[in-house]
């Protein structure tokens, strides 16, 4: 996967005519698992009520509060010769 994937990034609406004449694609799948929008801060570090429930959880497992982030995948959307 290159370093800096944004560089790479197909323009907004691009087809799938123009998909298919990259060398390569990717696909990483990111899953936002505590919604920006139940403690909307910037600063994802201090999430005080994120926080307040992992204590409460911790006997009973592990709360997640940061993005999960797939491993990245190579796609294939060549046509067949």
């Amino acid at each position: 996967m290159p370093d800096n994937p944004e560089l790479f990034l197909p323009a907004r609406g691009a087809s799938l005519k123009d998909l298919k004449e990259l060398s390569s694609l990717w696909l990483r799948v990111v899953c936002e698992v505590w919604p920006w929008n139940l403690e909307p801060s910037a600063d994802r570090s201090k999430l005080k009520y994120g926080r307040k429930l992992q204590r409460r959880w911790k006997d009973v497992g592990v709360l997640w509060l940061d993005e999960i982030y797939s491993e990245p995948l190579t796609l294939n959307v060549k046509e067949k010769p």
